[in-house]
């Protein structure tokens, strides 16, 4: 049996308690948990662009868009739902739109559209200012160590 990463689930889950309880059945939450959790823990149907991995934005707020399209045809298709959900979360977890992402007037990050102007170009060259390194990002030191 796979073990299905603690930290993946349980933020996913949370994500879902916290902004729907009490607004959708307690059935709903469900769903959208379980489906969630089938998407990151059934390797026999991954598809990273259900996770936004390997560079794949572009196609992953597609595949986000289809969803909610569907979502909103049959606004009783949770698992349509959680799927998008579980996307979304992942875009912010598994990309550095964070550090690039504009600010606005609160001090919090602007939520990512498709297509929005982030002010300034992603630069990944060794004279760039973003680091994964710098104590800026916490590090997973049983997977790197550099």
């Amino acid at each position: 049996m796979t073990e299905i990463p603690k930290f993946a689930a349980g933020i996913h889950n949370l994500i879902f308690e916290e902004a729907l309880g009490g607004l959708v059945p307690d059935s709903a939450i469900t769903a959208m948990k379980d489906h969630s959790t089938y998407m990151d823990a059934n390797i026999a149907t991954y598809d990273p662009i259900d996770h936004i991995d390997d560079g794949y934005i572009d196609e992953s707020w597609q595949r986000i868009n289809e969803r909610l399209d569907a979502f909103r045809k049959d606004p009783t298709s949770w698992k349509t739902f959680g799927a998008a959900a579980h996307t979304i979360g992942d875009f912010y977890a598994h990309t550095s739109y964070m550090h690039f992402a504009p600010i606005q007037a609160d001090g919090t990050a602007a939520i990512y559209q498709p297509d929005m102007d982030l002010g300034i170009v992603p630069d990944y060259s060794a004279t760039s200012s973003f680091s994964m390194v710098n104590g800026e990002f916490s590090i997973n030191t049983n997977l790197w160590d550099d």
